[in-house]
């Protein structure tokens, strides 16, 4: 759009180059956004699990309530998860 009295000017090197297009989250690395993802992943699917894992205990493999319980309470208890990563430092330092 030009005004009147008023001429458009534009530098040489302007008029030829184009913008280059912006990397969206260049400061996160390739490996930090895979690991980001799996982990995305494995939260999704393991929510997925919760609500249809009781149905599972009772209708399948005929499990009473306190076996669901019990089996609910261990894979939320950050015990199972403290005593598994003990485990693994265990193990790999004996290897």
């Amino acid at each position: 759009m030009s005004f009147p009295g008023k001429t458009a000017t534009t530098k040489p090197d302007q008029a030829t180059t184009e913008a280059a297009p912006k990397k969206a989250f260049v400061w996160i690395s390739r490996n930090v956004l895979l690991l980001a993802l799996a982990s995305l992943f494995a939260d999704i699917s393991t929510e997925m699990l919760y609500p249809i894992l009781p149905v599972f205990l009772t209708q399948t493999l005929a499990a009473s309530g306190s076996v669901v319980g019990l089996v609910d309470g261990v894979a939320q208890a950050s015990i199972a998860q403290g005593f598994s990563g003990w485990l693994s430092d265990r193990l790999r330092a004996a290897s």
